[in-house]
């Protein structure tokens, strides 16, 4: 049962940390198409099917709404 708990945390970190390596890509595209700066994130969870990925980085700037998580 414990082997079960770590590789299911570790899954999930994997896929929180590819998520947000997504993100930051598409807004370094947003940015190289459209002007501005890097603004920084917000932190929110994400329910998923193999559990609640906790305090994914976001990131902001301006108009860019990444098009992988729908917003609240």
């Amino acid at each position: 049962m414990e082997l079960q708990k770590i590789l299911l945390d570790l899954i999930k970190e994997v896929l929180k940390q590819t998520l947000e390596s997504i993100m930051l890509a598409e807004r370094d595209v947003f940015i190289k198409e459209h002007g501005g700066t890097k603004n920084s994130f917000y932190v929110r969870n994400l329910d998923t099917t193999i559990g609640k990925l906790e305090n994914l980085k976001i990131p902001r700037e301006g108009k860019f709404r990444t098009k992988l998580i729908e917003p609240y």
